[in-house]
């Protein structure tokens, strides 16, 4: 079964371009520990996957929520080309993780995905239903969508999607405006 969304293909995921914004590769470097069970939501074929990966080490775990199938597979192998053995992939929407276990994710990274979701809500939802109390996500979209692309997240949106998260850092680089937040005690 497809899953509704935008997919760009695997082979231009993993393209070393990707390197131009060094924001993402500095907030995994500063927030994902040894042990940590980490969420790459949107993982694509694992660019940032293996990455995150060799953080948590053995102890931790990396759940590479990804609905596209030819993204996954790509994944899968080149899990066991380098032996990895601390990712679980899932076929899942990032609107739609039943997978994963309530407040049970110390981290979650979602970089330029909203903007390939049709469910922008939907995704933020599950972003605060998985990430443990305290625990901070990374969450980043292109500005670059036209007016008439139904996946864009304006800015209004944007501004009105992190309102239910403690703002930790925000910013803006060469394609994508991202956002550093923490979930709150509340149930924020």
């Amino acid at each position: 079964m497809e899953i509704e969304g935008r997919y760009v293909p695997p082979a231009l995921l993993n393209l070393p371009i990707r390197s131009i914004s060094r924001k993402p590769i500095r907030v995994i470097r500063e927030n994902v520990e040894e042990g940590d069970q980490v969420v790459d939501h949107g993982a694509g074929p694992g660019y940032y996957t293996v990455k995150i990966s060799r953080i948590v080490g053995p102890r931790g775990v990396v759940y590479a929520v990804e609905p596209n199938e030819a993204s996954l597979n790509a994944l899968k192998r080149r899990m066991r080309k380098l032996g990895i053995r601390n990712v679980i992939p899932v076929k899942e929407s990032g609107s739609h993780t039943p997978s994963i276990k309530d407040e049970s994710i110390d981290f979650l990274f979602s970089n330029l995905t909203l903007c390939c979701l049709p469910d922008h809500s939907g995704a933020i939802d599950e972003i605060r239903r998985v990430l443990k109390q305290g625990a901070s996500a990374f969450i980043s979209v292109n500005t670059f969508g036209s007016a008439g692309d139904r996946y864009a997240v304006n800015k209004e949106e944007w501004n009105d999607l992190m309102k239910g998260f403690k703002i930790r850092k925000t910013g803006n680089d060469l394609i994508a405006r991202w956002v550093l937040v923490s979930k709150q005690r509340d149930g924020m």
